[in-house]
C-alpha cells in the first residue's frame, strides 16, 4: 500500500478525489437511487396525510426522553447541518480543479431545497425552518423534514468524489439528522422518510443527468503501488475493453511483455452487489459468493494459479494487492491476441481441439472458469492461454455444463455452428458434450457472451439440433436456471390481487365481533363440522379410485388425497399433485398414461357435478341471494352462449392455440368416454364427486349452526361450489385469500350477518384446508415410510 505522501496530487488531501478527468457514465444505480426515493416519498405522504398509531406512538416517546437527550439530539442535529456545509464548502474551494464536483453538489443542495419548499407548501401551505434547532419554541411537525433532504442530498452527490473516510461519516451523519430530528420532534417517522427520500431524488436526479465518475483509480496510484508490491510496468495506460467498477490498464514490463491490470475501484463492490442481486432475483444460480475488492483480486488470482496446476494453459498472476485506501489491483502477464479478435480462417481446427481439451483438463479438477468464450482466449505463437479468471469457482458442480455452453456459444458466434460443435466433440467427446444440452439456454450465458449475438435465441436453437444429432441424443427437458419467469411474476401479481381482496374484505370487520361470535360457538358443533370435513377425503378416494377404473386400497388412497392439501402449497402448481399420484398408481401397476389421465378424468367429473349444482341450486332457491333485483336468466344465458362460441372460434382461428388445446381435448373426452362405456363406474365416480362436495356443504352448514345461524344445507352447497368455482379462476395456491373473500361475499348474499360470515369462512377454510395443509405433511411422510411414494 502506497505512503499518503506517495500518493499523487488528485488525492494529497486524503478526502477530495479529483475525478474531474475521469469519463462520466449515467449508471444503473443512480436510475435505481431516484426511483427507490420516489418511492420512499410516495409511501410518506399517506401517512403524512392520516398519522397512524405508530408514529404517534414514537412522538409519545419522544417527549417522554430525559433532557439529556434532547442535548444529545441538538447537538447531532446542528452536527449534521456542521458536516454538509463544510463538504459544500470544500468543494467550493475546489472549484477551480474540480468544477463539475462543485456543480454536482451546488445542483443536488439546490434540488433538495426547491422539493422541500414546494412539497411542504403543497401539503402544508407554510415554509420550512432553517434552523429550527436554535429557535425559542419547537415548531409544529412538519412534511418534509429539510435538514434531513439537505444532508442527504449533499451526502449522496458527494460519493463519487469524496475517500471512504467521508463517505461511512456522510451516511452517519444522514442517520443522525434523521434520529435527532425526530427526537426533537421536528416531524413524524413519514416526515424523516419523505425527507430522506427527496434527497436521493435529487442527488439521483444530478447523477443519472450529467453522469458520475466511474470510481476508476489514476493510472499514476496504481503504478505506483505496482512498484511497492515489486511489479514495474512502464506506459501504464487504460485499455479499450472496460466495465463498470473494474478498470482495465495496459502496459509493458522490463523484458518487453504486455501487462493487464484490472484495477478494483469504487464502483466495483457496487457492481458486484448488483449482479449478484439481479441474478439471484432471476437465476437460482447467483454466481460466486460476494466479496471486497482485495478479496476479488486474490480470487482471480487463485483460480488463475488452480488452472495452471490443473494443467490448463493460463495467464499467469503476477502480484495482487492493495493501491490506496478504494483500490484493490491485479497484475497479470498476457501474450498474444484475443481469439475473438482473429480471422476464423488463420485459426486450425487442431488448435481449437486443444482449446476444448485444456477447459476438460480444469474441469476433471472441479473447477469452473466462468465464463470461457472467444474474448478471454489468447492465441499465442506457441498455442493458446485461457485469462480472466473473475467469475470461477472451486467445488464447481453445474457451473463445469455452463462453461461448455459458453464457450460452445461464443465459438458458434465466431465461426458458425458446424465448426464449433465438431470440435467441441472432438476436444471433449460425446458423452460430455451431450450432457450440456439441458443448460444449453439463456440463463447460462455470461452477459459478454451473450452480446456476441444479436439473436441469441436462434443460435441456441441451431446449437441444440446440432449436438443433439452429433451425439445421437434426444434433446432432454433444460435445467431451472432461472428463478423468475413470466408464470411466476404472473403468480406474484395473482397473490397481491387475491392479498388486497382479503385485506379489503377485513377493512370493514369487526374483530371483537368475530371473536365473539367464535367464542361462543357450540364446541360439539364445531367438532362435528371437522370430522365432516375430513370425510370428503374419503369421498375423493373413491372417486380416484373409480377414475382409475381398478381395486385399490381405499385407506393408502385416502392418505394420499390428505397429502395433496400439503403439496398443493409445497409445489403451487397442478403438476405437483399429477406427479404425486402418478408415483403412487405405478407403485400399483398402474401405466403413467393411465395415472395422468385419471387426473383429467377426475377433474372433470368433478366440474360437471360442480356446474349442475350451480345450475339447478341457482335456478330453485333463487329467491335466498339478495343480489338487487331480479334476474334476467335469458340474458345471462345468452352471454354465456356468447362467451363459449367466442372461444371456440378463437380456438380454430388462432393454429398455435389450436394445436395445444384441441389434442389435450381429444385425450379428456376419450377418458369420459371410456369412463360413460362402464354404467358403475361412470355412476360411483359422479357420486363421489357428489359427496366430497356435499361433505364440505354440511362442514359449513355445521359451522353455521354453532354461532347461532340457520339456513337450508342446498343454500349452503351453493356457497361452497360458488366459492370453489370462483377462487379457482385466480391460480393461486389454495385460493388463499381470494376463497376466504369469496365465500364471506357469498354468505352476505344469502342473508348472514357480516361479522358471522366472515367467522364461519374463517373456521371452514381453518377446517378444510388449512389444518388438513399441515396434516398432509405428516400423511407424506407416512406414504413415504410405507413405500407408496
Amino acid at each position: 500500500m502506497t505512503d499518503q505522501t506517495d500518493r499523487p496530487a488528485a488525492v494529497i488531501s486524503g478526502y477530495f478525489l479529483d475525478t474531474e478527468d475521469e469519463p462520466r457514465a449515467r449508471r444503473a444505480r443512480d436510475a435505481v437511487q431516484l426511483g427507490l426515493g420516489l418511492l420512499l416519498v410516495l409511501l410518506a405522504l399517506p401517512d403524512n396525510i392520516q398519522i397512524g398509531s405508530l408514529q404517534d406512538a414514537i412522538q409519545r416517546v419522544a417527549l417522554a426522553l430525559p433532557g439529556w437527550a434532547s442535548l444529545f439530539f441538538w447537538f447531532s442535529y446542528a452536527l449534521a447541518a456542521v458536516y454538509a456545509l463544510a463538504i459544500v464548502a470544500g468543494f467550493l474551494a475546489r472549484a477551480r480543479r474540480n468544477p463539475s464536483a462543485a456543480r454536482d453538489i451546488v445542483l443536488a443542495v439546490a434540488g433538495a431545497v426547491a422539493l422541500t419548499f414546494l412539497t411542504m407548501q403543497w401539503s402544508e401551505g407554510v415554509w420550512p425552518p432553517l434552523s429550527p434547532e436554535f429557535g425559542g419554541e419547537i415548531p409544529e411537525p412538519r412534511f418534509p423534514i429539510l435538514r434531513v433532504a439537505v444532508v442527504t442530498a449533499v451526502v449522496m452527490s458527494a460519493m463519487p468524489h469524496v475517500t471512504r473516510v467521508l463517505r461511512i461519516l456522510g451516511i452517519v451523519m444522514v442517520l443522525a439528522a434523521i434520529i435527532a430530528g425526530l427526537g426533537l420532534q421536528f416531524g413524524y417517522p413519514s416526515d424523516a422518510i419523505g425527507a430522506l427520500g427527496i434527497g436521493m431524488i435529487s442527488a439521483g436526479a444530478v447523477r443519472l443527468g450529467l453522469g458520475s465518475p466511474g470510481g476508476f483509480p489514476d493510472p499514476a496510484i496504481v503504478a505506483s503501488a505496482l512498484a511497492q508490491l515489486g511489479v514495474v510496468v512502464d506506459g501504464l495506460r487504460p485499455a479499450t475493453d472496460q466495465s463498470w467498477g473494474t478498470r482495465r490498464l495496459v502496459g509493458h514490463g522490463a523484458d518487453g511483455s504486455e501487462i493487464v491490470v484490472k484495477a478494483y475501484g469504487r464502483d466495483a463492490a457496487d457492481t458486484q452487489w448488483a449482479a449478484k442481486m439481479w441474478r439471484a432475483l432471476w437465476y437460482r444460480d447467483s454466481g460466486p459468493a460476494m466479496a471486497s475488492r482485495l478479496q476479488s483480486v486474490e480470487h482471480e488470482a487463485l483460480i488463475a494459479l488452480f488452472a495452471a496446476r490443473a494443467g490448463m494453459s493460463a495467464v499467469e498472476p503476477l502480484t495482487a494487492g492493495l493501491a490506496g485506501d478504494d483500490v484493490a489491483i491485479l497484475a497479470v502477464r498476457r501474450d498474444g491476441s484475443a481469439l475473438a479478435g482473429l480471422d476464423p480462417a488463420t485459426v486450425s481446427d487442431s488448435l481449437l481441439e486443444e482449446v476444448w481439451e485444456d477447459l476438460a483438463l480444469l474441469h476433471r479438477a472441479d473447477i469452473a472458469h466462468g465464463m470461457p468464450g472467444t474474448e478471454t482466449i489468447m492465441i499465442t505463437p506457441g498455442g493458446h492461454v485461457f485469462g480472466d479468471f473473475a467469475a470461477g469457482s472451486l467445488g464447481a458442480g453445474d457451473r463445469i455444463h455452463m462453461d461448455v455452453a459458453n464457450l460452445l456459444f461464443s465459438l458458434a458466434a465466431w465461426d458458425g455452428v458446424e465448426r464449433a460443435v465438431a470440435t467441441a466433440q472432438a476436444g471433449l467427446g460425446d458423452e460430455r458434450l451431450a450432457a450440456t444440452l439441458p443448460y444449453l439456454q439463456l440463463p447460462a450465458l455470461d452477459r459478454r457472451v451473450r452480446r456476441q449475438q444479436a439473436k441469441p435465441k436462434n443460435l441456441i436453437k441451431e446449437l441444440k439440433e446440432a449436438v443433439a444429432a452429433a451425439t445421437d441424443t434426444e434433446p432432454p427437458d433444460e435445467v431451472k436456471l432461472r428463478r423468475v419467469s413470466a408464470g411466476s411474476v404472473l403468480m406474484a401479481v395473482l397473490i397481491l390481487v387475491a392479498a388486497n381482496a382479503l385485506i379489503t374484505q377485513l377493512a370493514g370487520i369487526d374483530f371483537q365481533a368475530v371473536w365473539a361470535v367464535v367464542r361462543d360457538a357450540s364446541p360439539l358443533g364445531m367438532l362435528l363440522a371437522l370430522g365432516v370435513a375430513h370425510a370428503t377425503f374419503v369421498a375423493e378416494a373413491a372417486g380416484m379410485i373409480a377414475a382409475v377404473g381398478r381395486p385399490l386400497p381405499l385407506q393408502p388412497v385416502t392418505v394420499l388425497q390428505l397429502s395433496a392439501r400439503f403439496i398443493g402449497l409445497a409445489v403451487p402448481s397442478a403438476a405437483g399433485r399429477v406427479a404425486m399420484n402418478s408415483a403412487f398408481l405405478v407403485k400399483f401397476g398402474v401405466s403413467t398414461t393411465a395415472a395422468v389421465v385419471q387426473g383429467a378424468i377426475d377433474g372433470i367429473s368433478g366440474f360437471v357435478v360442480e356446474a349442475l349444482i350451480l345450475i339447478v341450486g341457482l335456478m330453485f332457491i333463487e329467491g335466498s341471494f339478495d343480489l338487487g333485483g331480479d334476474i334476467d336468466w335469458q340474458t345471462i344465458l345468452l352471454i354465456a352462449v356468447a362467451v363459449v362460441a367466442v372461444g371456440v372460434a378463437v380456438l380454430f382461428l388462432v393454429a398455435r392455440l389450436r394445436r395445444a388445446v384441441l389434442p389435450v381435448l381429444r385425450d379428456a373426452l376419450g377418458s369420459v368416454t371410456s369412463v360413460l362405456k362402464d354404467p358403475r363406474r361412470a355412476i360411483t365416480l359422479l357420486t363421489s364427486n357428489f359427496l366430497a362436495r356435499l361433505s364440505l356443504a354440511v362442514s359449513l352448514w355445521l359451522i353455521l349452526r354453532s354461532i347461532g345461524v340457520e339456513t337450508s344445507v342446498a343454500l349452503v352447497l351453493v356457497v361452497t361450489v360458488a366459492t370453489n368455482l370462483l377462487a379457482g379462476l385466480v391460480p393461486i395456491p389454495g385460493g388463499i385469500g381470494v376463497a376466504e373473500a369469496v365465500m364471506t361475499s357469498w354468505l352476505v348474499l344469502v342473508g348472514v350477518p357480516e361479522t358471522s360470515a366472515f367467522a364461519a369462512t374463517i373456521m371452514y377454510r381453518m377446517w378444510t384446508f388449512y389444518l388438513p395443509a399441515v396434516e398432509g405433511f405428516f400423511a407424506l411422510q407416512w406414504l413415504e415410510r410405507r413405500d407408496y411414494l
